[in-house]
């Protein structure tokens, strides 16, 4: 029963992206996907799609398991196989694997014209050794590791100079898959999804829809603007009535959280940045400008899981717009933002007595975070209505994605083979565009504002369109 629930709204999903219509509309949601289930059941319908969905899951998998296992295999080198060169030099011949040689062209080695074209690397008991691209004098006369590729052999040396054959270590080399090819990867995974599925790509691509799209759910805003407020300030007030410090709460929890999270890093675990131009301020503002517009859009993302559940009085009353509910929360989650990123401002204002002049491009920065926010709103609203664990499962993916974003770390300290997990992750570039602007000082990531703005358009028109289309469905639902 959970598979098929899950199944019937990715498929409802994939219509909703496609603009499909039809007479099964009329019908409510949770008939629908019973209908959905006894006629794939017994009579084989909408097999095609169920198979399409599977199909492209299970490439989706062998093709990263397969980059999973060969990423970074490693060739263990035969010590009889080692010969002695001269000096501190040994050389042995390799034979590259087949798969290496069609994934990455730089398995080929090092020429005269691309004296460091190979991309092969040697360890040594599991520790990598270098530098690579060494000539054969090099490695000769001063060793500690040095090493080239060429043709098919291998001229390296030991880390301490000693005899790789008797020294007891164990050498081994690896060709790491380059980017592209991972991108390669997972574009051919995309366009079997488009293939299969029918998106079109065309349509999803016009920014005219998601510019209607925007000022149709700004012109809602706007017009409801005294019922949106209203609703807002009960939202944050009523869920700390009665104690006794009220919605200083709403500032207290976010932090309490941040200070904790600083004392730990800084105090206990004592993380510092070697401040220069590539890390011109302390860990605290690098932690604080990551955590401050993360725990904002979870708070937004967990409330407007239950924005249409926890209303039901109101959705039922046929003149109330609905469409107020998810916005509601999200902008009681914005207010904290904004005050906990005045924090922010006054700690650097007290610790380095002058503010990076990306400063002002805050507010375009928070406008274009609200659209994510907004949308992703709607569409998990929208969900929730039906699948109410999707709650638990946001809330898992928050306290996961904390770790799995660069708030704690830079990008240059995760491992680099897993940098597709965060490139992945379209929160990943929010994070990396309020860096650039409180703690860098300048646009370090440029190519990450254009993804953020795309991703939040892209969310707020298929989250808007999703919400719309399920609507007139909300009142038999619930």
């Amino acid at each position: 029963m959970f598979l098929h629930k899950v199944m019937g709204l990715v498929l409802r999903f994939i219509e909703v992206i496609r603009g499909d219509d039809g007479k099964a509309m009329k019908q409510s949601f949770r008939t629908r996907l019973s209908v959905h289930y006894v006629s794939f059941a017994l009579f084989g319908k909408r097999v095609g799609e169920y198979k399409s969905l599977l199909f492209c899951a299970a490439l989706l998998f062998l093709c990263v398991g397969f980059l999973f296992t060969n990423h970074n295999r490693r060739i263990l080198l035969d010590p009889a196989s080692i010969k002695a060169d001269s000096g501190y030099a040994y050389a042995t011949s390799v034979i590259i694997p087949w798969v290496y040689r069609f994934l990455t062209p730089s398995a080929k080695s090092d020429t005269n014209e691309v004296p460091a074209y190979s991309s092969m690397t040697l360890y040594e008991d599991g520790t990598r050794v270098g530098p690579p691209h060494q000539s054969h004098d090099t490695i000769r006369n001063i060793g500690g590791g040095r090493y080239s590729h060429w043709q098919n052999h291998v001229t390296f040396s030991a880390s301490d100079n000693s005899d790789p054959r008797t020294n007891g270590r164990e050498y081994a080399i690896a060709f790491p898959i380059p980017k592209r090819v991972w991108v390669a990867i997972l574009g051919l995974w995309a366009f079997f999804i488009i293939m299969w599925l029918r998106i079109p790509v065309f349509r999803i691509a016009n920014p005219v829809p998601y510019y209607r799209v925007t000022r149709e759910i700004a012109h809602l805003i706007y017009q409801y603007r005294q019922l949106t407020w209203a609703m807002t300030r009960r939202e944050i007030t009523d869920r700390y009535a009665g104690q006794a410090m009220g919605v200083l709460w709403a500032i207290g929890h976010p932090l309490i959280l941040l200070l904790v999270y600083a004392f730990f890093f800084v105090v206990v675990f004592k993380v510092r940045f070697e401040r220069g131009y590539e890390l011109p301020r302390d860990f605290v503002t690098y932690l604080l400008a990551g955590a401050i517009p993360w725990m904002a859009i979870q708070d937004s993302m967990s409330k407007g899981c239950t924005a249409i559940t926890g209303q039901t009085n109101l959705v039922k009353q046929v003149v109330f717009p609905v469409e107020v509910l998810p916005v509601k929360g999200v902008i009681a989650s914005l207010i904290t933002q904004v005050i906990s990123t005045a924090l922010l401002f006054g700690y650097q204002l007290l610790r380095y007595g002058e503010l990076p002049w990306t400063w002002a491009f805050w507010p375009v920065f928070i406008a274009v975070q609200s659209i994510l926010m907004i949308g992703l709103s709607f569409l998990f609203s929208a969900i929730g209505v039906y699948f109410r664990d999707l709650k638990d499962f946001v809330q898992v993916f928050c306290t996961v994605g904390f770790y799995m974003m660069p708030i704690f770390y830079t990008l240059e300290q995760f491992p680099e083979r897993y940098h597709w997990l965060l490139y992945i992750n379209p929160f990943t570039y929010v994070i990396i565009c309020s860096q650039d602007l409180c703690y860098y000082g300048r646009i370090e990531h440029p190519w990450a504002w254009g993804l953020f703005l795309v991703s939040s358009l892209v969310a707020l028109g298929v989250g808007y369109r999703f919400f719309r289309r399920l609507k007139p469905f909300f009142g038999s639902a619930l």
